[in-house]
């Protein structure tokens, strides 16, 4: 072979070679700034926060006394209006009683003074009655026994709402968080004795910085994990956003609402939201 084919076939070897070298430059380079990029956006729009409860109600007793039954354990799911604890009511039921019969009493002597005030007003008006005598014998008197009615009426009325206040029943639905009385013991109708739980729907704090907060909108829906929750993601919707800057995360509260029918996420575990 002459040396000027040899340097030929020198030549078309190192351009194949520098070219297959640069592809591999170019696609590694491009590999690599896929990965950069996505660690980028998702290190930049990550913020983790807590569950907690959409709601939570501490129930406290309208009456003091002994618990003569407790209904619900931690865990019970309870339907609103549901019986969580029973007081004893002994007293409270023979209060009604008592202001029952007054009250039959009253309306019987009531009855009996509209009667007297007729046979009465019939004289007057025939003038056999003087009407001084009338009014200050049967008129006032009927007068004072329709007071005594409906002052019985309002003992009864108040009565009754106080033995219905001895059981007492679940403001909402949810799921029972503590109970804090057994029966026998005590209830201070200051102190709750029952905590519910409405895990319907969970609510997460984030803390957004200046520089993303104007990006945010109410009613936006990202991405939700949890550790505890392996393989699952759940959407969250932005439910408010604050205007004011939190002094001590330097940054604006945003609330994210997570719809959670199954209720998988409690209270308290821990969450990440892609913004």
């Amino acid at each position: 072979m002459s040396k000027f084919k040899s340097y030929l076939l020198f030549l078309f070897l190192l351009v194949f070679i520098m070219s297959g070298c640069t592809a591999q430059r170019e696609e590694a380079e491009i590999v690599s700034a896929d990965v950069s990029s996505d660690a980028e956006i998702t290190e930049g729009s990550t913020l983790s926060g807590r569950a907690e409860a959409g709601e939570i109600v501490k129930v406290i007793s309208k009456q003091s006394g002994k618990a003569s039954e407790v209904y619900v354990g931690i865990g019970s799911e309870v339907e609103k209006g549901q019986a969580l604890l029973q007081l004893d009511a002994r007293d409270l039921s023979a209060g009604v009683d008592a202001a029952r019969a007054k009250l039959e009493n009253d309306r019987i002597a009531y009855q009996s003074a509209q009667d007297n005030e007729k046979r009465a007003k019939m004289l007057k008006d025939n003038g056999a009655l003087g009407i001084a005598d009338y009014e200050n014998n049967y008129l006032n008197v009927l007068e004072r026994a329709k007071s005594a009615v409906d002052l019985a009426q309002a003992s009864l009325d108040k009565a009754k709402i106080a033995y219905e206040d001895s059981t007492v029943t679940a403001p909402i639905s949810g799921t029972v968080a503590e109970v804090n009385v057994d029966p026998g013991e005590l209830v201070n109708s200051q102190i709750p004795s029952i905590v519910i739980i409405n895990l319907d729907e969970m609510l997460v704090k984030l803390y957004v910085s200046e520089k993303k907060i104007n990006d945010l909108e109410v009613g936006q829906s990202y991405k939700a994990e949890l550790d505890a929750i392996q393989d699952k993601l759940f959407e969250g919707v932005i439910s408010s956003i604050s205007g004011a800057m939190d002094d001590s995360s330097k940054g604006y509260l945003v609330n994210i609402s997570i719809n959670n029918p199954d209720h998988l996420i409690k209270d308290g575990m821990f969450v990440r939201v892609y913004l």
